[in-house]
């Protein structure tokens, strides 16, 4: 594979930040609470505006883990589990009022699912799972601004690309986008974005089994067509990993990676959309020595096109940019002496719903999902999704005056044939807290333990959630944060 850049480059130094601007951040609430485990949680904003919270979460007696939905700014909304039998789904928002979902199932079958983002409560309103085929966990999918679904994830040695120009009723056959360095390499966290110009941009990070760790570094191409694809550029070296791509639409897109437990940091580089574009110089969010991998960093833009961003530092924490980054703000503070037997607090998540309302979620402890919310100083935007003659007819939400009755319980069984990629890409690290000593083991033991989680799963069924959800305001009173 060709690769440009420079390869193990460390970034570079921080540039002064500015303070934050005054956001007003309310308390953490727990949003979820369960006897089994929870974790993964996701924040997502549909074309009307409006903020979901998806999250993964496993009854104490029961080896199945299923996906559960709630609507954000909605308080009377019920916490429902829309699908169960995965161990790993990514979401993407349309412009025409469709959430889109792509899970891993049994036998490491990537599945496709979608839903009018109104009823996505709704376990029967989901689509009929479509399997894509065969990949390792890394997956990723995203919609760009003109509705087009991109899908990419690892295979064998090398990174994948499918593309769906109707809403997903169909899919192209899968591209190679790229091998690795290394021959004996396998790619991790594979992210894909289209831009406004229709360019396609992929980034991953590298690994070797069977410890994956340290981490080989980030990597990035670039295609005009889905087809052919830009020699891969190196981003970062070895012991960078976990990538996270934004497209806003201004007509920038944004990269954001972090550090392992060995080095620390988050750092951030942008470009301008298309072919033409080139990366800037490498910015520092949060500097080298915070924070492991402890899950995704998700990035949004508000109204006035100031980039945010929640992350794990040792905490959660949010910071943003407009000309420079701002300090990052801790918003798990009040929570750190609260009982916590596993001492995660990690998997932030961040979505901004009608321009300005921030919404920050992330698992405590595997048995809570918290939420809070701020407000940022752009303007409120209110958005109404714009017409597709490929999607089916959705409902607006002025038209639901009662809450729409759950369907008769539904299952699709899914196959599961021979697994024919490896179950590769989880680093023990983000399984453990960042806890590097006992990552060997984990590794070694990794195709097991994800073998285990697959085995015998049923996708898209629906169940009554074994947890609880509710509002409870942590233990400390007060907005004061402190900074890393």
């Amino acid at each position: 594979m060709a690769v440009t850049g420079l390869t193990g480059s460390r970034p570079a130094a921080a540039r002064p930040s500015k303070q934050a601007p005054l956001v007003s951040w309310s308390e953490p609430r727990i949003a979820w609470e369960t006897t089994g485990t929870t974790t993964n949680p996701t924040l997502i904003t549909d074309a009307w505006g409006h903020a979901h919270l998806f999250f993964l979460s496993t009854d104490e007696s029961d080896n199945q883990s299923a996906l559960y939905h709630t609507e954000v700014d909605n308080p009377d909304a019920a916490t429902v589990d829309v699908m169960t039998g995965i161990n790993e789904y990514r979401l993407t928002a349309d412009p025409y009022g469709r959430i889109h979902a792509l899970a891993l199932a049994p036998g490491n079958q990537m599945v496709y699912t979608a839903v009018d983002a109104i009823e996505a409560g709704i376990a029967g309103a989901w689509s009929a799972g479509e399997r894509l085929g065969a990949a390792a966990p890394g997956i990723d999918i995203s919609a760009d601004a003109a509705g087009l679904l991109h899908v990419c994830y690892p295979t064998d040695h090398s990174v994948a690309y499918q593309r769906s120009d109707d809403g997903g009723r169909t899919w192209t056959d899968p591209v190679s986008v790229a091998d690795m360095v290394d021959p004996a390499g396998v790619a991790t966290f594979v992210r894909c974005v289209g831009d406004s110009t229709g360019a396609v941009h992929v980034t991953w990070a590298e690994a070797h089994p069977p410890n994956y760790y340290p981490p080989d570094g980030i990597y990035y191409t670039l295609s005009m067509d889905g087809v052919n694809w830009a020699p891969s550029e190196s981003m970062a070296g070895q012991h960078y990993t976990m990538p996270t791509l934004l497209a806003d639409p201004s007509g920038l897109v944004h990269l954001l990676w972090q550090g392992d437990v060995a080095v620390g940091g988050r750092y951030y580089r942008q470009r301008a959309a298309g072919a033409n574009g080139r990366w800037g110089p490498t910015e520092t969010v949060s500097p080298a020595g915070k924070g492991g991998m402890s899950g995704d960093a998700f990035l949004a833009s508000d109204s006035r096109g100031t980039l945010h961003v929640g992350m794990n530092v040792d905490g959660i924490f949010w910071a943003n940019r407009s000309t420079a980054w701002t300090t990052p703000v801790e918003l798990s503070a009040s929570l750190r002496d609260l009982p916590n037997n596993s001492g995660s607090i990690e998997r932030a998540t961040l979505a901004i719903a009608n321009g300005n309302e921030i919404y920050v979620a992330f698992e405590f402890d595997f048995k809570r999902i918290y939420l809070l919310s701020g407000q940022s100083d752009a303007p409120e935007s209110i958005r109404t999704p714009i017409s597709n003659p490929n999607a089916p007819t959705m409902i607006a939400p002025e038209a639901l005056t009662a809450p729409t009755a759950l369907p008769p319980a539904q299952s699709e069984a899914v196959m599961t044939p021979t697994p024919t990629v490896p179950p590769w890409g989880l680093d023990p690290e983000a399984l453990t807290g960042g806890d590097a000593g006992v990552r060997g083991n984990l590794a070694a033991s990794l195709g097991t333990v994800l073998a285990l989680i697959v085995v015998g799963g049923t996708i898209w069924s629906r169940r009554r959630p074994k947890g609880r959800s509710g509002i409870a305001n942590a233990s400390s009173p007060g907005n004061d944060r402190s900074a890393p």
